[in-house]
């Protein structure tokens, strides 16, 4: 079961009411009827968007921070609502939004975080997010894995697929490479990357 809020390229996003102090601890009823419905679908897991096109992610001289506690707070609230319903949470890092061209909606930036992949340093850095959420959420029992690109491929050739950008697949390989295998020294549950289609599956991670 998926559930998704505001995509990177739907009208609602030009909303002024896309931004604000809405977290999921905010109106913490609205999260657990939203899981009641997964629960009553006959779903046993779901994909969770965490930081997408990277509208909520916090940076320092173009290079992604770990998050704040507020960030936690909000994620401990999903994964133990979704426990009390034996659902499972697959987190999904990133979008391919991602490596969209940058677009300033209400004054926030959505996209435009292609140039990540393109260092050492950058690519260390949005690790360095994956390691400190993964850690901080380690051994819960909704925990079913991480998914730490959604179909990264669009990305690969953003212009012919109208992101207006276009992510580095060395780059972006590379990431999901040494990302991975960061993960895999927290704990034993697997990781993957949301591929669009079996064709690149094939071509990119197998």
């Amino acid at each position: 079961y998926e559930i998704r809020n505001c995509d990177w390229s739907s009208d609602v996003c030009s909303s002024d009411l896309a931004w604000g102090d809405y977290t999921l601890s905010s109106d913490p009823e609205a999260l657990g009827a939203a899981l009641d419905t997964v629960q009553a679908s006959g779903a046993h897991s779901i994909r969770w968007w965490l930081f997408g096109d990277g509208r909520a992610m916090d940076f320092t001289d173009g290079l992604p921070v770990p998050p704040d506690d507020e960030v936690y707070t909000n994620l401990d609230l999903l994964f133990d609502e979704a426990a009390a319903r034996d659902l499972t949470v697959l987190p999904v890092l990133i979008d391919f939004g991602w490596c969209a061209a940058a677009q300033d909606v209400s004054g926030v930036t959505l996209g435009g975080h292609a140039r990540v992949f393109d260092t050492q340093a950058g690519r260390d850095a949005l690790t360095d997010v994956a390691v400190a959420v993964a850690a901080h959420v380690e051994g819960h029992p909704a925990l079913a894995g991480w998914d730490l690109f959604n179909e990264p491929e669009w990305a690969f050739d953003g212009d012919l697929y109208g992101l207006g950008d276009t992510c580095d697949p060395e780059g972006v390989t590379a990431w999901v490479d040494s990302t991975g295998d960061a993960l895999a020294a927290i704990g034993p549950e697997p990781t993957s990357v949301g591929s669009a289609s079996y064709a690149w599956m094939t071509e990119w991670w197998l």
